[in-house]
């Protein structure tokens, strides 16, 4: 109900020359209404005179590739892994994000001057969103939230099933992994190597995976172990539980996984269609 109540006006605490420069449509500093041949931009600014406690203003030029998505629930995710469910909405020459954002602005302690910064994804339906300071630095999940900012980063996964507690060893290898590397659109997958796995050489991707994949029947998924370049083409079929089995072992034998190891698969698409990187933390 807090979203209904809040303004679109620009801020208050907004600085004065911002609000100058501002768009009288979109709120956007510096938005220049009759240049649109950046309207299909795969990334945007929301400047600080165009977001509050609520809601952020889309930048006229950029609308309308975001109008597409209007009356949607989009997940949007920061480089750390944390996925925010945004609302797209739209008023009388203006369109909006709001939903979870109030809570990301209290994750990342936004206030301003800071800017956001939306990059599409192709084929994922989402965005990555970053948040600025006003030097120009990617701000940080603030630590003195009332989740710590770890917590949320392992929040921002998604876990198999039968996934038991991670050790304090394993946290830490997981952690450092997940701030190493950018997270893509769609969130990663922690899962504990079985013997299925490794001696029989199956992997089952769980329903969540498959959606995010948009796995349908049977087809082929490049499997890269972390940053290699050289992908392992792997079959699939969808079983009749919906889960995607893959036959790897040729995968498992290239990288010697061993039973009850640690890993993470973060999904993404290229050119070639779905895809799969295989992050293994390291353990102290």
């Amino acid at each position: 109900m807090l979203s209904f109540l809040c303004s679109v006006e620009p801020c208050d605490d907004a600085c004065p020359e911002c609000v100058k420069l501002a768009c009288s449509i979109c709120l956007n500093e510096g938005c220049k209404q009759d240049e649109q041949e950046d309207s299909s931009s795969d990334e945007v600014v929301i400047s600080t005179t165009a977001w509050d406690a609520c809601r952020a203003v889309i930048p006229c030029k950029a609308k309308d590739h975001i109008n597409r998505l209007v009356g949607s629930k989009v997940e949007m995710v920061t480089s750390e892994g944390l996925p925010f469910t945004m609302d797209v909405g739209k008023k009388p020459g203006k369109t909006y994000i709001e939903g979870e954002w109030s809570y990301f602005r209290c994750v990342y302690n936004l206030v301003h001057p800071d800017t956001v910064k939306l990059v599409y994804k192709h084929n994922m339906r989402g965005f990555h969103i970053k948040p600025y300071d006003p030097r120009g630095f990617l701000k940080q999940p603030d630590k003195n939230n009332a989740t710590p900012g770890h917590a949320l980063i392992l929040e921002g996964c998604l876990y198999t099933a039968r996934m038991p507690t991670l050790t304090d060893s394993e946290r830490e290898g997981l952690l450092d992994m997940l701030i190493e590397i950018e997270q893509p659109s769609l969130r990663p997958l922690v899962h504990r190597l079985t013997a299925t796995n490794i001696d029989k050489g199956e992997l089952k991707l769980p329903v969540r995976l498959v959606n995010l994949l948009k796995l349908e029947g049977h087809g082929c998924i490049n499997f890269r172990l972390g940053f290699d370049e050289a992908p392992t083409p792997i079959g699939y079929n969808i079983s009749t539980d919906g889960r995607a089995v893959c036959r790897w072992i040729d995968f498992v034998e290239d990288w010697e996984l061993v039973v009850d190891e640690l890993v993470v698969f973060q999904p993404y698409f290229d050119a070639t269609g779905p895809c799969i990187k295989v992050f293994v933390p390291l353990l102290s």
